[in-house]
């Protein structure tokens, strides 16, 4: 059974690149299952004329902020002061490292991480609950699936766990079951241990793996804890250094649908997904434009936010695939030249006093003219690529229409119909899926059963299926 709220307090020295030292009393605590915040705070130990000058250093001159490095193992990001009294300050904390800087070791016994994802109820089919006669609960874990990949790292793995937690409530004591998904990193096979590369390694690893795992479920996922584990031999030491920080919510599940079947992700699935995006030459603007979506997606949102956010997505997408794909999206500057010399002399030959202010508009938009339009790249990469979006765009107006309303969403913040921004909204977020799916080389009879349950339903013009709330400025 572990206790909910976890303090730590210890003496040590802060250290500043210019070799200045400070000595302390640290204290930090947070509560296991609220993300958001970190508490912190510092007792100054030295003579009390010492403090004034020793505030600016720890607060940051100049509005520099450094980190706070205590005894060489404890790095604290800090956030706003709180609170300032007499020797002590009171503060948040951003994150929190302990025993990663300078952690080497070769060879070792044991050697793993474990890292916490928000949100932490995905449902992943790795536990089976049941329930006995006499009213106690116990968990089984399947093991003969699992979604696991393997890196240059080590052997990562999905799972669904559960923690219990010992709380007083009224008085009365209670047994709290927590959900959790968390990932397992296997670094056994890396022989010489450099901890703080490869905790660089791993946030980035994290990164990829959120992207993607975020796609599949239809929602935005961060990694906000890693703790280590290792030993060199049997019945040495064994150390866990760890790495936490604070997330602006605590994440719920949104009521979308999932995207991609989960059964399909286990043997091999997911090491399919993974290795596309890390090998993809355009990573960084599908990582970019999963994470417009993703966000399109959350409960919380305006529906003008999520249509802005879903079009950004479509429209990042498609101008990273045009430059990649495409390689006359511009018209070359000698051509553009004849084109634009012949352009204006006929807009000249109709000049009159009535035309003139119109002409001179047509004339200083003639630049624009070079460029392919968006709906133009948009066809392109769909053509080139072979993506298939005929079940989604049923009349070629689909694309000029969404792009009306962010227009005017963006320059003039008018919504004409809300009906059909959902509807287009709906749309518009299954295209980006369908190019993104295409860029991962993932089937589409890989999905999900009702994965495309809502975009039925505007497609029908039956709104009822769209369950969703719908929420305006």
């Amino acid at each position: 059974m572990n206790e909910r709220t976890i303090a730590r307090e210890f003496y040590g020295e802060l250290s500043y690149p210019d070799n200045r030292k400070i000595p302390v009393f640290v204290k930090y605590e947070y509560d296991e299952l609220d993300i958001t915040s970190i508490y912190g705070e510092i007792i100054l130990l030295s003579p009390k004329e010492k403090h004034k000058d020793e505030y600016k250093i720890i607060l940051g001159e100049e509005n520099i902020t450094l980190p706070l490095k205590i005894n060489e193992t404890y790095i604290i990001e800090k956030g706003n002061l709180k609170r300032e009294i007499s020797g002590k300050l009171t503060f948040s904390i951003r994150s929190i490292s302990c025993g990663i800087n300078n952690f080497h070791m070769s060879n070792p016994r044991i050697a793993s991480a474990c890292i916490m994802i928000s949100p932490g109820e995905l449902g992943i089919n790795s536990i089976i609950k049941t329930s006995s006669p006499r009213g106690t609960i116990e968990y089984h874990h399947k093991k003969e699936k699992e979604i696991a990949w393997k890196t240059d790292i080590g052997t990562f793995s999905l799972h669904q766990t559960y923690n219990r937690f010992d709380n007083i409530e009224n008085k009365r004591r209670i047994d709290q079951l927590a959900e959790q998904t968390q990932i397992a990193i296997d670094l056994k096979r890396l022989q010489n241990i450099d901890l703080q590369q490869i905790h660089k390694r791993i946030l980035s690893a994290c990164d990829d793996i959120c992207c993607i795992l975020g796609f599949c479920y239809r929602q935005s996922m961060t990694c906000y804890e890693i703790k280590y584990c290792f030993q060199e031999k049997e019945k040495s030491q064994i150390y866990v250094p760890f790495y936490k920080k604070v997330l602006s919510k605590n994440k719920s599940l949104t009521s979308s649908e999932p995207l991609v079947d989960v059964e399909k992700l286990y043997n091999g699935g997911f090491q399919i997904l993974i290795n596309a995006l890390c090998r993809s030459s355009v990573k960084k603007s599908i990582k970019n434009s999963i994470q417009s979506l993703l966000a399109s997606y959350e409960n919380d949102r305006t529906v003008e936010n999520s249509y802005f956010l879903a079009y950004s997505s479509l429209d990042s997408i498609v101008e990273s695939l045009s430059s990649e794909y495409i390689k006359d999206s511009l018209i070359p500057a000698g051509k553009w030249k004849k084109i634009e010399s012949c352009i204006r002399k006929s807009l000249n030959t109709i000049s009159d006093n009535e035309s003139d202010v119109y002409i001179h508009r047509i004339k200083r938009k003639l630049p624009e003219l070079r460029r392919m339009s968006f709906f133009d790249k948009f066809l392109a990469v769909t053509k080139d690529r072979n993506i298939c979006i005929d079940d989604i765009l049923l009349e070629e107006e689909d694309i000029a229409n969404a792009s009306s309303i962010r227009n005017r969403l963006f320059h003039m913040a008018n919504v004409i119909s809300y009906t059909d921004m959902l509807k287009y909204l709906t749309i518009i977020q299954s295209i980006v899926e369908r190019i993104i799916l295409n860029l991962l080389d993932w089937p589409l009879d890989k999905l999900w059963l009702l994965h495309d349950v809502k975009l039925k339903g505007v497609i029908s013009d039956d709104y009822s299926k769209l369950n969703q709330d719908v929420r305006i400025i």
